[in-house]
């Protein structure tokens, strides 16, 4: 058998309301009287509204968004059977270096902007240029570890040397 409960309810003016009840079942005392089915409830939930739209606002959302849709393939279909060609887009070839650098006065920044130069042959083409100091030629690149004919070859045509004598100029 279920235990009565005593429930104290609390109204708006103040006053309190005794109630009985058998816990686990439907049988409740309001003011003496036994029911056999619960109370109502005193707040139903109310219906979550999406964005809170009332249901004529998503309906009418809804049949604006099918016609945009439709005309959207009309359009594509009407296009596709008047034969009409796509638009072809026609790219410019890729720019290639438009810089040199000076070899004797370029920081390792400058180095770097070339093909085959990372951060630490940059720093390592100003360390020996600081050490042995300015290269006479394109081809006194040559003496910094690392660089070889290879890459030599691969950045000659962006390298000048301003300082170096004439006709070494690459």
């Amino acid at each position: 058998m279920a235990e009565v409960v005593r429930l104290l309810t609390s109204r708006y003016d103040g006053s309190f309301e005794v109630s009985y009840g058998r816990q686990n079942s439907y049988e409740f005392c309001d003011g003496g009287q036994m029911t056999a089915t619960p109370p109502p409830p005193t707040d139903p939930t109310p219906r979550k509204l999406w964005f809170d739209w009332s249901d004529r606002d998503q309906r009418v959302l809804l049949i604006l968004s099918v016609l945009v849709f439709v005309g959207i393939g009309y359009q594509y279909l009407s296009w596709r059977w008047q034969g009409a060609a796509l638009v072809e887009i026609e790219r410019l070839p890729e720019r290639q270096y438009d810089f040199k650098v000076d070899i004797n006065k370029a920081s390792w920044i400058e180095w770097m902007q070339l093909e085959g130069i990372g951060e630490l042959m940059a720093r390592r083409i100003e360390e020996d240029r600081k050490t042995n100091g300015p290269f006479t030629s394109v081809d006194d690149l040559d003496r910094v570890p690392g660089i070889g004919t290879v890459t030599l070859d691969t950045i000659r045509p962006w390298l000048i040397c301003s300082d170096c004598k004439v006709g070494t100029t690459h």
